[in-house]
């Protein structure tokens, strides 16, 4: 990159540089006092020129930081002075893959927004980049591997998304969410064969759980335990006197996906009519395969007991194919 492309640092408010070298000894000249967005394309730069452009931008709001790659490439390695920026608010991280050890090393104590997408990161440095945000509101995380557990303990979050690839080898196993008091959304969108097993233990604030698929393995939401069919038995629930905060003050809107109508659907879907306090819909998007005829939709609305719901406003609707939709409403 020419020198001369930066003759316009000083009253730059955003810049993006695509595909280009920085100048090893241009430290210097990576001052940029009123610059609010920095997106940086497949750049090559050197670890001391990133953390002085960096710290020339006082005013920096957003990062943004992607590779492109070909093929399976887990892609650069992220440079260390990209994860100790005190000023951004946002952060973008694309194609590439996170160093081991960060534990220490991540420090965005502003960081309100983080999007890390098709990225390669080990689940140690993925609950270290969660600690160094301490006032971080709002994750998503997009075609991501390296990682088969997920711990949620970070008390400002509200908004959660991940989606991954249909390889089994890309696949979350275990979500398990241990502390977020402010969590409201949390947004699953795994392939349909998907097993995982999810864990909410406290998420008082929780209204929208993204899709559950059919075979889910485990469901744990408090005391009350949902396993998967096995053997040719139905889907199994324990429960105990304990409550679920979620359940009783905060759930408002549920989406059920491939509903079929079988003994495990039913049991699961009457579990929520039953016992969600405050819900006031309550969707069955229904197998494509199956007939969505007037008589079949009142017997599974009358198995479903809605005489008993523990929220009287509470609506029960059956659709078709509308759960991505649904979920985004509202």
């Amino acid at each position: 990159m020419p020198r001369s492309a930066l003759r316009f640092a000083s009253t730059l408010r955003a810049a993006t540089f695509s595909f280009c070298k920085f100048p090893e000894d241009a430290a210097q000249q990576l001052q940029f006092p009123n610059l609010q967005h920095l997106a940086l394309a497949s750049v090559t730069i050197s670890e001391d020129s990133l953390h002085a452009m960096l710290d020339g931008c006082p005013a920096l709001d957003k990062f943004v930081l992607r590779y492109i790659i070909n093929g399976s490439s887990p892609g650069p390695q992220v440079p260390l002075s990209a994860l100790h920026v005190s000023n951004i608010r946002v952060a973008e991280f694309g194609s590439c893959h996170f160093p081991e050890a960060i534990v220490n090393q991540v420090h965005f104590p502003n960081l309100q927004r983080l999007v890390l997408e098709t990225v390669t990161i080990s689940e140690g440095s993925l609950h270290a980049m969660l600690s160094g945000c301490p006032d971080l509101n709002s994750l998503t995380m997009g075609y991501s591997s390296g990682f088969h557990q997920f711990k949620i303990n970070a008390l400002k979050l509200k908004y959660v998304e991940m989606y991954f690839h249909g390889s089994y080898a890309d696949r979350l196993q275990e979500l398990v969410v241990e502390n977020a008091s402010c969590l409201e959304t949390l947004h699953h969108k795994g392939p349909y064969e998907d097993n995982m097993h999810i864990s909410i233990i406290s998420a008082p604030k929780l209204k929208i759980l993204g899709r559950l698929a059919d075979n889910i393995s485990r469901l744990e939401l408090g005391t009350n335990v949902f396993k998967t069919p096995t053997a040719g038995k139905n889907t199994q629930r324990h429960c105990s006197r304990g409550r679920i905060e979620c359940l009783n003050h905060h759930l408002k809107k549920l989406q059920i996906s491939y509903y079929s109508g079988k003994r495990s659907h039913v049991e699961f879907a009457k579990f929520f009519v039953l016992n969600a306090g405050v819900i006031e819909s309550l969707g069955l998007d229904v197998y494509p395969n199956k007939h969505l005829s007037g008589w079949w939709i009142e017997i599974q609305r009358r198995q479903l007991r809605p005489e008993k719901r523990a929220s009287i406003g509470a609506q029960i609707d059956f659709t078709f194919g509308v759960c991505s939709s649904y979920l985004r409403d509202g």
